[in-house]
């Protein structure tokens, strides 16, 4: 099949899956009655990464398309993107009392355990960076060619649509690597650790990255 599928959901194993529509629900539904014993059902799987001091701050504002909990459906949607990550990641508080939804604790663990989960599910997955992938890398990482030749871009355009509006940067600026290490020391430097094997932050130490941030 040539099917191609993107989702952060798809870390995670689960029989119910937030925002999915009913006609792809019984589609995968029969797709994964299909599988066979040793078959797996995503294949092959390309891990996009991106830096996790943008997704810490992104996800704090909201977990949501549009970033804006304050709006009805922008807080519907959060709820229900925490609510799903909570039920694979035990880290994770349900509860806003104990983590609330704009703290940087909870969004640094969702992107550390996400990421993980995903390398323990797909060890074989080609990780490529949100912010240099290109046409012809996700082709080559999805084992697919460009049949009719066509010119492939070099850069893919940033969508406007899953951006934080400027009110919300500007209530919750981005996260620096000093507040991610006051919050959690430890928690701080794994992010550094796993940041570094996607590609990010190379060569640079937790020193420099939070001395006079």
């Amino acid at each position: 099949a040539n099917h191609v599928s993107v989702s952060w959901l798809y870390a995670a194993q689960d029989t119910q899956f937030p925002f999915e529509h009913l006609q792809s629900a019984k589609y995968r539904q029969q797709r994964v009655a299909a599988v066979q014993p040793g078959e797996k059902l995503f294949g092959p799987v390309v891990h996009l990464v991106r830096h996790p001091l943008k997704v810490i701050s992104s996800t704090r504002r909201c977990f949501c398309g549009k970033g804006m909990r304050t709006l009805p459906a922008g807080k519907r949607n959060d709820l229900r993107s925490w609510k799903f990550v909570s039920r694979h990641v035990p880290e994770i508080s349900l509860s806003v009392s104990d983590m609330p939804l704009d703290g940087i604790a909870r969004s640094a663990l969702y992107w550390f355990h996400w990421n993980t989960l995903i390398l323990s599910r797909y060890p074989e997955a080609t990780v490529l960076q949100l912010e240099t992938v290109t046409g012809p890398k996700l082709l080559e990482a999805l084992n697919k060619v460009n049949a009719n030749n066509t010119k492939l871009p070099e850069t893919i355009k940033s969508s406007s649509f899953h951006t934080s509006p400027v009110q919300e940067k500007l209530k919750l600026p981005d996260v620096t690597w000093s507040q991610l290490w006051k919050e959690d020391e430890v928690l701080a430097q794994s992010i550094l650790d796993l940041a570094q094997r996607f590609g990010y932050e190379q060569g640079r130490t937790m020193e420099e990255l939070t001395n006079g941030a």
